[in-house]
């Protein structure tokens, strides 16, 4: 019986332990880019560059290749940019 409820008590441990780590993770914004190129992020160049501007930017992208028309992909395209520029207008 006590390894029944010292099981119980590790659990709930792990639980309050696991909610702790996600209320504080709520409050503190930040991203990795684990990618071995940097592919999800600015160069500090270009960071430095748009943090000396004093009137609003806006980037237009232009891709080639071949892409589905479909909506999703468009979706999945739009928020990754957003992602990566989106840190940009707070710095």
């Amino acid at each position: 019986m006590a390894i029944k409820q010292q099981t119980y008590s590790r659990l709930a441990f792990n639980i309050c332990i696991l909610i702790l780590v996600n209320i504080l993770a709520s409050m503190f914004f930040f991203r990795l880019d684990l990618t071995a190129d940097k592919r999800h992020s600015l160069s500090e160049a270009s960071k430095e560059i748009l943090q000396e501007l004093d009137d609003i930017v806006y980037v237009k992208v232009y891709l080639e290749g071949e892409f589905p028309a479909s909506s999703n992909d468009t979706f999945v395209l739009r928020n990754h940019l957003y992602i990566v520029l989106f840190p940009v207008s707070y710095t």
